[in-house]
C-alpha cells in the first residue's frame, strides 16, 4: 500500500494530452505561474524563470516541445514530502489527516514520495522556503546505517513539476481531483508548523528524529552571522578561492546556482568569480545569460558572504588565519555592545515568532532601548502604581521577579519545585502543598538537567496520583526539558541560548519557569560574583520582559549551620553571594531535626523521617518573620513494583500539631500497635516514610480503624504522647512477610 492510496477517491493519475497541458492549466487560472522545465528534468529552461510572465506564444511553444509542466510557488506554497520509506511515507500522510484528503496530492509511479498544493491565504505576505529533516539509524545486518528523510515546504523563488516526467522515468500525477478542477486551501506560513510537529510526534514512534533547522530565510554558515551580509574590506581576495573550492558539475542543481549567484551579489561585486565558476559546468549558459541573469537578481534581505563559506567548507575548504582573527574581532566587539547595553539581550530573533509584534518585546525594548539611561521626574504618575503584585503562587512566585528555592542533599528540591508548578497548573481549590494560586489557567515550564525523561516523568505521575487527577490534567499547562533535551552547549550565561530559551517560551505562553539546577545549566564560575550577578541580571530582564516568575533551584554547602532559633541561615547558599542578593524572594529547604521534633511535641528522632522544613530566608515583597513550613515527603507507588522500589517521593504540606490528643485516640493508637498488623504475623505498623496503601501505615491503619475522626498529625501526636509515657518504642526487626530489616512500633 502507498500513499496514494490514502485519497479516499480515483487514484488513476490525471494526465493531459502531450500538446495541451500547459494551454489547459493557464485557461484555469495558473498562467502567471507557469514554468516550463526541461522534459524529464527539473530544471526550468528558462534563466529568469522566477520573474518570467509567459505570453500566449511561450505556452503554445511549450506545449510543442512537450516540456515538463512547472508551478512557481511563490503564491501556491507546495508540501514536498521525500521520504522512501512506505509505511513511515503513510503515517505520515496519515499525521496529515483531513488535510491529506483536501489538499490536491502529487504523487510519482514507482515512488512513495508525494507533495501537497495550497494556495496563500489573502494579504498574507510570501515567504522563504523551509524545510524539516528526519533521520534514524539502522544497519544492514553488521554495518549501522543512517537513514534520512525531510518535508520542504517550496515557497517564494522555487518551483515544482506538476505534470511531466520525472528524471528517473516515473511519471508524475495527481491523486483525486488535479489543483485544476478543485478550490485549493488558503495557508500562511505558520499553518506549516503544527502539522510538521505532528509529523515529529508520529514518526517517533518508528525510530525518526528530527534535525534542529536553521530559521527559515537565514543560509549564513555558522560563526559567519556576525559578518553580515557584506564580504568585510580587506578579505575580498579570498572569495575567489571559495568559488574555487565549490565544485560545479551535474549534481548543482539550478536552484543552488542561482543562491550562490545571489549570495554573490548580496556579498559585493563578485561577478567575475560567480561566472568563472560558472563556467566550470558544462551545461552552463553563456556568459551573456550569466550576466542578464545576475542583473536580475533581487538581493533584498539575501544572505551573502556566509553562503559561500558555508559552501566552500563543505567542499574542503579551510578558513584561513585573517578571517580567524576577523571572527574574533567580531565577537568581543559584539561582547562589548552587549555589555554595554542589555537590552539588546533580547532583541526579536528573525523567524523565531519572537519579533516586534510581541507585546513584551515592544514594552521591554521602549523601557530599556529609547530611555537607556535616564532620570525621571518622582512626581510624575506610574502606570500600575495601584495594582496588586503581580502574584502568582502564595508568596512564592511573583511575575516579573526571580525566586531562589536553596536546600541541602535528600531534602527533594526538584520534586517540591515541580509540585509547585503542578498545583499551578491544575487550578484546584485546595492544592496539596496547600498555597493560594492568584491566576487560573496558568502554564509552567519546568528545564532539568539532571534527571532523564522517564525519571521526570514518574515524578509527575506520582504528583497526579496524590492529587487525584492524571497526567491528562496538564495537557497543555504544563511543559518540561530534560537533559535528554538540552544542547551540550546551552547555557544561561550566554545570551543566544537566552534568546532561544525566551523563544520557547513565549511561544508556549508559560507564566512560571523552573530552572534546576541552577548550577548545570550555567557555564559561569559560581563563586564570581561579577559573572553570577551579570547572569542574573539578563534572567530578570528575561522575567520581566515576558511577565513571568523565574524559579532557580540550587544548592547549599556542606556543613551548613543553622541560625541560633532554628531557622536557615542565608549564607549557607553556595557560591556568590549575588546569588541571594539578585533574586528578590528566597526560601531554603532543609530536613527536620531533633530540636524541630522536640518543639513540635514530635516523637524525638524517631519520628523525623521524610520531614521537612522551609524557611522563608529573603522577601521583598511581603511581610517577613512567618513561620517555617512544615512539608512530609510521601513515598507513592506507581504500580507494577520492582523489588518494592518502584515509587516516587511526594510533598504534603504538614501543619505541626496544636496540642494533645484525648485518652481515648491515645488508647485506640495503643490497641492497634499491640495488636499488629492484621493478617500479616511478625509485621509491625510504622509512622515511617511508607505508601500510603502499604497495611503497615499506622496513619492509614488510624484513618480505617476511627472512620476518618483522627487526622494524620492527631496519630503522631499520640504516637509522641504513648513514647514519652514509655508504653511503647520503635525498634528494628525482621519482618517474617517480607523477610526484610524494618524499623515499626512495639509495645514495652
Amino acid at each position: 500500500m502507498t500513499v496514494s492510496d490514502t485519497q479516499n477517491k480515483d487514484t488513476h493519475p490525471t494526465k493531459q494530452p502531450p500538446t495541451s497541458k500547459f494551454a489547459s492549466w493557464s485557461a484555469k487560472g495558473f498562467k502567471t505561474e507557469l514554468v516550463a522545465v526541461a522534459a524529464g528534468e527539473k530544471r526550468p529552461v528558462e534563466p529568469n524563470w522566477q520573474y518570467k510572465l509567459p505570453s500566449d506564444a511561450d505556452i503554445r511553444a511549450w506545449d510543442t516541445l512537450n516540456h515538463n509542466l512547472g508551478i512557481r510557488t511563490r503564491d501556491h506554497p507546495f508540501m514536498d514530502v521525500d521520504c522512501d520509506d512506505p509505511d513511515t511515507a503513510l503515517d505520515i500522510c496519515r499525521a496529515l489527516g483531513k488535510l491529506a484528503k483536501t489538499a490536491p496530492m502529487r504523487t510519482r509511479t514507482g515512488s512513495d514520495r508525494f507533495g501537497l498544493l495550497f494556495t496563500l491565504a489573502r494579504n498574507e505576505p510570501r515567504f522563504k522556503k523551509f524545510k524539516r529533516v528526519w533521520t534514524r539509524q539502522t544497519s544492514n545486518g553488521t554495518t549501522p546505517l543512517t537513514e534520512k528523510f525531510e518535508i520542504e515546504i517550496l515557497a517564494d523563488g522555487q518551483q515544482f513539476v506538476a505534470e511531466g516526467k520525472h528524471p528517473d522515468g516515473g511519471e508524475y500525477a495527481w491523486t483525486g481531483s488535479p489543483p485544476t478542477e478543485c478550490l485549493l486551501m488558503p495557508v500562511c506560513r505558520a499553518d506549516f508548523e503544527p502539522w510538521l510537529d505532528e509529523i515529529s510526534r508520529v514518526v517517533l514512534g518508528k525510530g525518526w528524529h528530527a534535525q534542529k533547522q536553521r530559521h527559515a530565510g537565514t543560509t549564513n554558515a555558522p560563526g559567519t552571522s556576525a559578518m553580515g551580509t557584506k564580504c568585510p574590506e580587506g578579505l575580498t581576495h579570498l572569495v575567489s578561492g571559495m568559488f574555487a573550492q565549490i565544485p560545479n558539475d551535474l549534481s548543482v542543481d539550478y536552484d543552488q546556482w542561482i543562491k550562490l549567484g545571489i549570495a554573490a551579489k548580496a556579498a559585493g561585486d563578485f561577478f567575475e568569480e560567480w561566472d568563472a565558476w560558472s563556467a566550470k559546468s558544462s551545461i552552463n549558459e553563456d556568459a551573456k545569460d550569466n550576466r542578464d541573469t545576475w542583473d536580475s537578481f533581487d538581493v533584498s534581505g539575501a544572505a551573502g558572504i556566509g553562503t559561500i563559506i558555508k559552501e566552500a567548507e563543505l567542499a574542503g575548504w579551510v578558513k584561513p588565519v585573517e578571517l580567524l582573527n576577523h571572527y574574533r574581532n567580531l565577537k568581543e566587539k559584539e561582547q562589548e555592545q552587549v555589555q554595554s547595553d542589555p537590552a539588546a539581550d533580547f532583541e526579536a530573533v528573525p523567524g523565531s515568532g519572537a519579533d516586534t509584534d510581541n507585546p513584551f518585546f515592544k514594552e521591554f525594548s521602549q523601557k530599556n532601548k529609547l530611555n537607556k539611561f535616564e532620570l525621571r521626574p518622582g512626581w510624575l504618575p506610574v502606570v500600575g502604581i495601584n495594582l496588586p503584585d503581580p502574584w502568582l503562587y502564595g508568596d512564592k512566585l511573583m511575575r516579573g521577579t526571580i525566586t531562589v528555592l536553596a536546600g541541602r542533599g535528600g531534602v527533594s528540591k526538584s520534586t517540591l519545585a515541580l509540585g509547585w508548578c503542578i498545583d499551578m497548573c491544575l487550578d484546584q481549590k485546595t492544592p496539596l502543598l496547600g498555597e493560594k494560586t492568584h491566576e487560573r489557567g496558568l502554564k509552567c515550564a519546568y528545564i532539568n538537567a539532571d534527571d532523564s525523561d522517564a525519571k521526570l516523568m514518574k515524578r509527575v505521575k506520582a504528583a497526579c496520583l496524590k492529587r487525584g487527577v492524571t497526567i491528562d490534567d496538564l495537557k497543555d499547562r504544563l511543559w518540561f526539558m530534560t537533559a535528554n533535551d538540552l544542547p551540550a552547549e546551552f547555557s544561561l550565561s550566554d545570551k543566544g541560548s537566552r534568546q532561544l530559551l525566551m523563544t520557547a517560551l513565549t511561544k508556549a505562553g508559560v507564566s512560571a519557569l523552573v530552572l534546576d539546577p541552577m548550577a548545570n545549566l550555567s557555564t559561569v564560575e559560581e563563586n564570581s560574583n561579577t559573572e553570577m550577578v551579570k547572569m542574573l541580571h539578563a534572567l530578570g530582564q528575561m522575567a520581566e520582559a515576558a511577565k513571568m516568575s523565574v524559579c532557580l533551584v540550587h544548592h547549599e554547602r556542606k556543613g551548613a549551620v543553622d541560625n541560633e532559633d532554628g531557622s536557615q541561615n542565608v549564607d549557607a547558599i553556595r557560591g556568590a553571594g549575588g546569588i541571594i542578593g539578585r533574586a528578590r524572594i528566597a526560601f531554603q529547604l532543609r530536613p527536620m531535626n531533633a530540636a524541630d521534633a522536640k518543639s513540635l511535641g514530635s516523637a524525638g528522632p524517631v519520628s523525623i523521617k521524610g520531614m521537612v522544613r522551609l524557611d522563608n530566608s529573603k522577601q521583598n515583597y511581603a511581610p517577613m518573620g512567618k513561620d517555617a513550613e512544615w512539608y512530609s515527603i510521601e513515598s507513592i507507588e506507581l504500580g507494577n513494583p520492582i523489588d518494592g522500589f518502584f515509587s516516587e517521593p511526594v510533598h504534603v504540606r504538614w501543619n505541626p500539631p496544636a496540642g494533645s490528643v484525648s485518652g481515648k485516640d491515645t488508647d485506640m493508637v495503643l490497641a492497634a500497635i499491640v495488636g499488629g498488623v492484621p493478617g500479616s504475623p511478625g509485621s509491625l505498623y510504622t509512622t515511617r516514610q511508607c505508601p500510603v496503601d502499604s497495611p503497615r501505615n499506622l496513619v492509614s491503619a488510624i484513618d480505617t480503624i476511627s472512620g476518618g475522626s483522627m487526622t494524620p498529625n492527631e496519630v503522631r501526636v499520640a504516637v509522641a504522647t504513648l513514647v514519652r509515657e514509655g508504653k511503647i518504642e520503635e525498634s528494628r526487626y525482621k519482618d517474617t512477610h517480607t523477610k526484610n530489616l524494618a524499623w515499626g512500633w512495639k509495645s514495652t
